[in-house]
């Protein structure tokens, strides 16, 4: 059995989305963008600048960037825990695992929504703590260094392709989180996926 679990956070233990989306319209009013919020939506997990370069707005990437998490800092009073996902943390912790987060969100994002989260968490790694970042393998390496394990020690649990990527890339466990069938994996993908439509059925970990 796994001995630590890692977490995505953003659609998989906290329910951001509706803030992004506010977030982005403020961007695309003031960048006079034609892209999308779901366009937007369909690179996250990826590093804030890669996902500029996917949408080729990588010469106002800055700028971007600091009036998007500037408008979702003003927000962080709206997001909520994803049903079931304080509950898992703290009944995982109980039986002894390592429980970590690895998320695309900045350092600064994550300290305004840090207190949703329970006490005992053993590491949060964000987008700007490490040079390396999803879906580089090198941050599993950093992980088994750190709490010196092995790889079939490791389970990922997340929302996006680029989490499975990720997964593949670093040959450890995954389990991919729907939420009720509101994220989804491409349809042809061949991989054989578990997959879990509410955090409550990942029970079978407690």
């Amino acid at each position: 059995m796994s001995k630590h679990i890692i977490f995505d956070l953003d659609g998989t233990l906290i329910n951001s989305f509706p803030v992004m989306e506010k977030a982005w319209n403020k961007v695309i009013k003031k960048f006079s963008l034609n892209i999308s919020f779901n366009e937007y939506k369909k690179f996250t997990g990826l590093p804030f600048e890669k996902i500029m370069d996917k949408l080729e707005l990588s010469k106002i990437s800055k700028e971007i960037k600091n009036l998007y998490f500037n408008e979702t800092k003003k927000r962080a009073n709206q997001i909520i825990l994803i049903k079931g996902a304080r509950e898992l943390l703290i009944k995982l912790k109980k039986k002894g695992y390592k429980i970590s987060i690895i998320t695309s969100k900045p350092r600064r994002s994550f300290i305004t929504i840090k207190k949703l989260l329970p006490k005992g968490i053993n590491l949060v790694l964000c987008s700007d703590d490490v040079n390396f970042k999803k879906p580089d393998k090198k941050l599993i390496d950093f992980y088994k260094k750190k709490f010196s394990l092995k790889t079939n020690d490791l389970t990922y649990i997340g929302d996006t392709i680029f989490d499975l990527q990720f997964s593949i890339n670093s040959k450890i466990n995954f389990i991919f989180f729907s939420n009720e069938k509101q994220n989804k994996l491409p349809v042809n993908i061949i991989n054989k996926i578990k997959t879990v439509n509410k955090l409550s059925s990942l029970n079978f970990l407690v």
